[in-house]
């Protein structure tokens, strides 16, 4: 992968329109095209900017804690944090935790996205996802 495309934001033309990449995670992110695919289609760094999602937990009885004293929890997500508003030409990519949350609230906003399925070498280590997974 060429210096070009090891941004913190990717930009690409397409069909005459530049759409951008911005990566709201602490983590760079490489998407392959396929499982097959020997080498990524793009390497997007991380912006600087993280989108979170707050989460609460409580605890919640059951089994489990009776028979083996670890605590058991019930999480509930809630709001989103560092998520801009739509902008044209404009893609962000978040957690799929953030995505599943904007999902539940903003299910029309089709400009945020998560990593796709994680891609692992022949090592067993990850090397990238396939793709990326929208609302």
């Amino acid at each position: 992968m060429d210096a070009s495309s090891l941004m913190m934001w990717w930009e690409r033309e397409s069909n005459g329109e530049h759409i951008k990449l911005v990566n709201l995670t602490p983590h760079r992110i490489v998407i392959f095209a396929s499982a097959d695919a020997a080498e990524s289609s793009v390497e997007v760094e991380p912006s600087g900017s993280i989108a979170r999602v707050s989460a609460t937990t409580s605890p919640k009885a059951s089994a489990l804690s009776a028979e083996y004293g670890f605590p058991t929890v019930r999480t509930v997500f809630g709001e989103v944090t560092g998520l801009p508003e739509s902008k044209d030409g404009v893609v962000y990519i978040v957690s799929g935790m953030v995505l599943d949350a904007v999902g539940k609230k903003q299910p029309d906003r089709h400009d945020v996205y998560a990593p796709g399925e994680l891609l692992r070498g022949p090592d067993g280590q990850p090397r990238g996802c396939i793709g990326l997974r929208g609302i």
